[in-house]
């Protein structure tokens, strides 16, 4: 099995520092071309399933190399993003208005099992992504490409490759 796991494209509320969570945002035009781009790159590759959040930022990050593929789109709400509870739709800004950290280091420093916010414990995030893991497993001689979020990729880095992601970009 081969596992590309692709975080989202850009979107016009995480360029305004909009805490996003679960709100359905689309994504911006920089984050379309970014798709597309993504798209042309990943034709070369031969991919038998696609699969992506329900969200809509992350099925139209797929949507381009669906159409190019000529493949569905599996939805699987397993990869939404990480439930972030009440600081879903604030601005970045607000957690450090209200705990005095920036949003990433203070969901990092939750790495243990509460439900922060309201939200999601990074245990449960851990669950449905090894639940989904667990699953494609079965797929043994395919590549699959695997459209999520941020929250939710650092759990495909510590449950595969046993390490945090390093150096990703913000879209």
């Amino acid at each position: 099995m081969k596992l590309i796991v692709i975080r989202h494209g850009a979107t016009e509320a995480g360029a305004k520092g909009i805490i996003l969570s679960r709100i359905d945002g689309r994504l911006s035009e920089q984050g379309m071309q970014q798709a597309q781009e993504l798209a042309t790159r990943l034709s070369k590759e031969p991919i038998d399933v696609i699969y992506s959040s329900p969200l809509k930022r992350a099925v139209e990050t797929a949507r381009p190399l669906a159409k190019i593929l000529n493949k569905p789109i599996k939805k699987d709400s397993r990869l939404l993003e990480v439930n972030m509870g009440s600081f879903s739709g604030e601005s970045l800004d607000s957690t450090v208005e209200a705990f005095g950290l920036p949003c990433i280091p203070l969901m990092d420093s939750y790495r243990f099992d509460i439900t922060p916010f309201g939200g999601e414990s990074d245990k449960q995030v851990k669950q449905r992504v090894q639940s989904f893991l667990d699953e494609v497993a079965r797929g043994k001689n395919k590549t699959m490409a695997v459209f999520t979020h941020d929250g939710t990729l650092h759990w495909f880095y510590l449950l595969c490759a046993g390490q945090k992601v390093k150096g990703k970009p913000n879209a």
